[in-house]
């Protein structure tokens, strides 16, 4: 498993969809859920606006619907999101249902996206070819994927970590899953009971890290 980094400028139809007139910049923090099947995405990001304007003043594009504000300070927005694709869009975005898992930096400004994923040979593979369908690119850095503080999932315990990360490779967050608790449990070589225990210990960690002081 590597991570990768890449920096690429969005080409003209990418740049159509956004709108940055009064945005300064789109931070994903955490991606919460991702529904390829039907283009839907939770998550939770940091929204910069342009000095002399508030989030109010944005009008989000159709697909995006902010469904609460988290946290405001100055012109920085902490919001939790969902985000529908339009069905003419639905062939793009599912050049993106690859075996990877969303990390950061991912950042969105007018004239630049930076995405960072890990994933396995192959799978970065994929996403890079996949980027190309959406801008130019211009940068990318591979890193091993290391666990370092400032990864969500440093907030588990080893074991906890290897069991979600075989969670979703096998598809057990997927929408319908590819794979059910016990069959998951088989794969890991412990009772279906502990793995849903080490799961929903995982899963509780992890939403707590995120709203670490809210």
């Amino acid at each position: 498993m590597r991570k990768v980094t890449v920096e690429f400028t969005p080409n003209a139809e990418t740049k159509r969809r956004r709108n940055f007139d009064k945005i300064s910049s789109i931070e994903a923090l955490q991606i919460l859920k991702t529904d390829f099947d039907r283009g839907m995405r939770f998550g939770i990001g940091i929204c910069t606006t342009k000095d002399g304007f508030t989030l109010e003043d944005v009008k989000n594009p159709e697909m995006v619907e902010v469904l609460d504000v988290i946290k405001a300070a100055k012109n920085r927005y902490t919001c939790f999101v969902k985000i529908k694709v339009p069905d003419e869009y639905m062939a793009l975005v599912r050049r993106f249902d690859l075996d990877l898992i969303w990390d950061t930096p991912t950042i969105i400004t007018e004239d630049k996206i930076t995405m960072s994923v890990i994933g396995d040979k192959d799978g970065l593979k994929r996403f890079i070819e996949a980027v190309k369908q959406i801008g130019e690119i211009r940068k990318i850095k591979y890193l091993s994927s290391v666990f370092q503080n400032y990864n969500i999932l440093s907030c588990l315990t080893d074991r906890q970590r290897q069991i979600v990360l075989e969670a979703k490779r096998s598809g057990y967050y997927d929408y319908p899953r590819r794979i059910n608790g016990e069959q998951l449990a088989k794969k890991i070589g412990i009772s279906k009971a502990a793995t849903i225990e080490h799961l929903r210990k995982a899963e509780a960690r992890i939403i707590s890290s995120i709203f670490s002081g809210y």
